[in-house]
């Protein structure tokens, strides 16, 4: 417990571990959310990163942030009374780079998360407030949501996709155009998050 610490977080790199190539770019958090006490779940946007292909969903375990032997290092010496982007150069930094625990969230324009460590899930609602992706975090192998597909995935070797269409946003915009009298329709989409397959 420190009574006086302040740590800012920069986002250094995320390895893609199919090509063994690392990416750099500037990374900007849209909403963060703690999945459990020891866990922070992080919606980055990527501020040079491609349409389409510019949010992270991050796993961001406190432990790798902030230890005791690093107090002394990471102390506040800033004023409590003055707003914290006037004195950013007095907030202690430590840059984290990923090999895992993350997942790039193609084909969705996210800016809200919601995790729950008990259940093992996040849930990442788009900016339009209309799609909504649900991550199943730490699967135990009694735990599993659809049986059926299930057995079918496993014998594919595959992450598990419960549901496997979501609109794009231009889809879900001509949609609304075209029944602007009808209610908007929500998407979900359930996957599994494999860190060894998504990283």
């Amino acid at each position: 417990s420190v009574s006086n610490g302040l740590i800012a977080i920069k986002f250094g790199s995320f390895t893609y571990a199919t090509t063994e190539k690392v990416r750099r770019s500037a990374y900007s958090c849209l909403d963060a959310q703690f999945y459990d006490d020891e866990t922070v779940t992080v919606v980055l946007k990527d501020t040079v990163g491609r349409e389409g292909r510019d949010r992270l969903l991050v796993q961001l375990p406190l432990s790798s942030v902030y230890n005791s032997e690093d107090a002394s290092e990471y102390q506040f010496t800033g004023a409590y009374s003055t707003r914290l982007d006037e004195q950013c150069s007095a907030i202690p930094t430590r840059t984290m780079h990923f090999e895992k625990h993350w997942r790039l969230l193609e084909s969705m324009k996210a800016q809200y998360v919601a995790g729950n460590g008990f259940r093992k899930v996040s849930c990442v609602l788009s900016s339009n407030l209309r799609h909504v992706r649900v991550f199943e975090m730490d699967i135990d192998d009694e735990w599993e949501l659809d049986e059926s597909s299930d057995e079918e995935e496993e014998a594919s070797n595959k992450p598990v996709k419960i549901k496997e269409e979501v609109l794009s946003e231009s889809e879900v915009e001509n949609q609304q155009a075209s029944a602007a009298a009808s209610a908007p329709e929500i998407v979900i989409k359930v996957e599994k998050l494999d860190p060894e397959l998504d990283s």
